[in-house]
């Protein structure tokens, strides 16, 4: 009985500190709510710190994403930026990266529980509280006379943010401990396929249909040997120099004219693309700092728009050197995953990652939403060595 309970605490303190360390957006206009977040994670970051002293165990993956602040402090800096706001931001990273190291090395099954309930359960919160409200906590309209909506979640096309991670730690949680997906899984995809159609956010259809072609074909075919870093990493580079750089949107004219039901030019996302490269020419090494709203790019005298890309929005954030540090936790990423590539786990990781980036062409999410499926990556033998682990047993 001492030990369950001794489990059980500390299963429900990793749902409290990842609980504190994800705040959904309507929380963060409550001022006493905000305060506890913000409070929470100077609080969770110092018993990090205490937990890797104590263990005598470097942070490897934390000290990486420390250096990446500090690169983009010193951006914000040399840019007249406010050090103080991105200090607030990066505490509520780093913390969140520091206990994602801490229960996916070390307690890997409660630490993938924990981050399953949690995300899961935004999930389902913001379902519930999407259908009751339908018109938001809160309206505002923009320059061009549409009104924006902001929801529990925030608006609707950054819904993505939270509710595709939850699949992917949903899936890999299940195939961890029983080999399979359970009825939570299809209860928690249909749900967010059914939040993506009711919002009509077409980048957002685009990931959850892939993720379900991969549950429902791929990972059920000779289609999976396709699945190695190699094909995931000439994919992404490739969507990215097609529709990014050459700005080549003919070759998927069918897809997004046809079914997704937008122009070509992506409801003006190549325009900020366009006008995005001007602006990284002009600060290509460290980029302009942060920016809390993001919008860097000035379209007209009075509206400013980040630029609807995430690759693009990290060199304006920081420029190459920020996104060098990136391409570390990257190069960890793919070793990693590379040690059992061929572990369903791993598959699913690494089409989630194709997914994720894909998405992230035409959007810019979070910085949480392309952490976590590195994260899980990096930490894919600590998940695979469990999974042998408890599927050993029967």
């Amino acid at each position: 009985m001492y030990l369950i309970l001794k489990i059980n605490l500390k299963t429900f303190a990793f749902i409290i500190i990842f609980f504190s360390l994800l705040e959904p957006d309507y929380f963060s206009t409550i001022p006493f709510i905000h305060s506890y977040y913000v409070v929470m994670r100077v609080i969770t970051l110092f018993i990090a710190i205490i937990f890797f002293i104590l263990k005598k165990r470097f942070p490897t993956i934390t000290f990486i994403i420390i250096i990446y602040f500090i690169v983009y402090g010193f951006s914000t800096y040399q840019n007249d930026g406010n050090i103080l706001d991105l200090l607030g931001y990066s505490t509520y990273i780093i913390s969140f990266v520091a206990w994602s190291e801490i229960v996916l090395k070390y307690y890997t099954l409660k630490g993938l529980y924990s981050l399953n309930f949690v995300f899961s359960s935004l999930v389902y919160i913001n379902i519930i509280l999407y259908l009751l409200f339908p018109n938001g906590y809160t309206q505002s309209r923009t320059d061009s006379g549409n009104i924006i909506n902001r929801y529990f979640l925030g608006v609707e096309n950054q819904f993505a943010a939270t509710l595709i991670p939850a699949i992917m730690i949903n899936v890999i949680y299940n195939y961890t401990k029983y080999g399979r997906l359970k009825i939570n899984s299809y209860i928690l995809i249909a749900v967010v396929l059914f939040t993506f159609l009711y919002a009509s956010s077409a980048t957002s259809i685009v990931g959850i249909f892939l993720i379900i072609f991969y549950l429902l074909f791929i990972s059920r075919s000779n289609l999976k040997n396709i699945i190695n870093n190699t094909n995931i990493i000439v994919s992404v580079v490739s969507l990215y120099l097609i529709i990014v750089v050459f700005n080549s949107l003919e070759i998927f004219s069918f897809v997004i004219e046809d079914v997704l039901k937008k122009d070509l030019t992506l409801s003006t996302r190549t325009l900020l693309w366009d006008r995005a490269f001007i602006y990284i020419k002009d600060s290509p090494l460290i980029g302009y700092g942060y920016l809390g709203g993001g919008k860097y790019l000035q379209v007209t005298s009075t509206r400013s728009m980040d630029s609807h890309n995430t690759i693009l929005q990290f060199l304006l954030q920081h420029g190459v050197l920020g996104i060098g540090i990136l391409f570390i936790l990257l190069f960890i990423f793919f070793k990693n995953i590379s040690k059992y590539e061929k572990n369903k786990i791993n598959l699913f990781i690494l089409f989630s990652f194709f997914v994720t980036t894909t998405m992230m062409i035409s959007e810019v999410y979070s910085f949480t939403f392309i952490l976590i499926v590195i994260i899980l990556g990096i930490f894919s033998p600590c998940i695979v060595k469990e999974q042998e682990k408890i599927l050993s047993k029967g």
